[in-house]
């Protein structure tokens, strides 16, 4: 099992089959994505990506060509996330694997939710 954290965006940015502008396309939405995902405090995956095209991309009207290409960008942060799994790589941001190290060390110390969340 490889316990090194995967990185998406070295992993996006050391991919072979894009070019600079579909790089840069596909690291916006993915960034997006991961923003959103890390705030509704969801776990990485086909779930959570179609929740977020029907709570920010489909909330108002988008180009063709955008809706293309961010929908590529799911496709390969999916398949990314695929791979990174079937290799036992952790796919979790360090902010949230931080946050659960907070949560755990805590509940050893006998810290109330609260004051933990805090």
């Amino acid at each position: 099992m490889n316990t090194k954290p995967a990185d998406w965006r070295a992993d996006l940015d050391a991919s072979r089959d894009l070019n600079d502008r579909e790089k840069q396309q596909f690291g916006f939405l993915v960034s997006w994505y991961e923003s959103w995902r890390e705030r509704q405090k969801l776990e990485p995956g086909r779930a959570a990506g179609v929740a977020f095209w029907k709570a920010q991309v489909e909330v108002k009207p988008r180009k063709d060509w955008q809706l293309e290409r961010w929908a590529e960008a799911m496709r390969w942060y999916l398949r990314w996330l695929q791979c990174c799994q079937s290799e036992g790589r952790e796919v979790r941001s360090v902010g949230e694997r931080m946050g659960e190290a907070v949560m755990r060390a805590g509940a050893r110390r006998g810290l109330a939710l609260r004051t933990r969340e805090t």
